[in-house]
């Protein structure tokens, strides 16, 4: 959450020649708005609709996934990522998160809230377990943090 998965997706597909899927974007085009899923159905259910989003699409043709932070959480969705072979964690200071969720005006997240701290920290030790390769970007561009990735798996 506030990492820039998204913008560094996009940059990394477009410098690969290859697709880009959001989890987040397809979720809302099959679901609608993911604050509005959350707050309806609950977390659990949104982490089981993310789950199949997920996993249909890592059985697609080579592509560049975003997933949405919280996705370590769920122990199904775990599994699946521990499948696949390039799992890049967008690991950043809760400063830096913090900051940039609170200047992100155009973007709410349903599950930036008062316990966001206490979210951050418990799921450190998920990505870490994840994660193939991690890249801090707290002092990095978008195109730094896509070049350091390409340098690393090119």
């Amino acid at each position: 959450m506030g990492v820039g998965k998204t913008s560094v997706s996009r940059v990394l597909a477009s410098r690969l020649n290859l697709p880009v899927h959001d989890t987040d974007a397809l979720i809302e085009t099959q679901h609608g708005d993911i604050s509005n899923l959350i707050t309806a159905k609950g977390e659990s259910i949104f982490r089981d609709i993310e789950y199949n989003v997920f996993s249909s699409v890592i059985q697609q043709a080579p592509a560049v996934v975003s997933t949405g932070g919280g996705m370590v959480t769920h122990a199904p969705s775990r599994r699946l990522l521990d499948g696949v072979p390039k799992v890049i964690w967008l690991q950043a200071s809760f400063d830096v998160i913090d900051a940039r969720i609170k200047n992100d005006a155009n973007n709410l997240r349903p599950l930036a809230d008062h316990g966001l701290k206490d979210r951050y920290l418990f799921r450190q030790n998920l990505y870490e377990e994840c994660a193939t390769f991690t890249v801090n970007v707290d002092a990095l561009s978008v195109e730094e943090v896509a070049e350091k990735i390409i340098n690393r798996y090119a």
